[in-house]
């Protein structure tokens, strides 16, 4: 898996995985992940990564965001760091396509990943082909809910 990171507006930096060559697209689909909070990238590689989405794999890409301040090596945001609403981690999300010259992608996502997500395709309904999500709700959560849903 490759790591990369890509700047943006609002996050000013979004962690990125790669699985999958994006040299090699040509007839493959590329799904873009966020992750719930507390979670990162490894909240989708294992299951990618499954024999039972061998056949998926070979026809895919796979981009796993990685929200500011969740990556396991990552150390502690600055204080002063303005932390993105979930609109503006929505409109952050076209720079990562931008940046790999995606037009389309199927969006997977869990939580507020999947908020996320659900916000990035009203926004951007031209560039969204499709939309999985995993325990996503309609309104944004304060994180003792998140914690106390857990």
């Amino acid at each position: 898996m490759q790591r990369d990171f890509v700047h943006t507006q609002y996050s000013k930096w979004l962690r990125v995985y790669i699985q999958g060559d994006l040299n090699d697209r040509a007839g493959k689909v590329v799904f873009v992940t966020v992750h719930d909070v507390g979670g990162n990238h490894r909240a989708f590689s294992p299951f990618v990564d499954s024999d039972e989405m061998a056949t998926v794999r070979s026809k895919s890409i796979w981009i796993h965001v990685v929200l500011p301040g969740q990556d396991d090596d990552e150390d502690a945001l600055p204080e002063e760091y303005q932390f993105p609403t979930l609109d503006q981690f929505a409109h952050d999300l076209v720079f990562v396509l931008d940046k790999y010259e995606l037009r389309t992608v199927l969006g997977f996502g869990e939580g507020a990943g999947a908020n996320i997500l659900t916000r990035f395709g009203l926004f951007y309904p031209n560039r969204m082909l499709g939309l999985i999500m995993l325990d996503c709700t309609s309104a944004t959560a304060g994180f003792e809910e998140q914690i106390k849903h857990r």
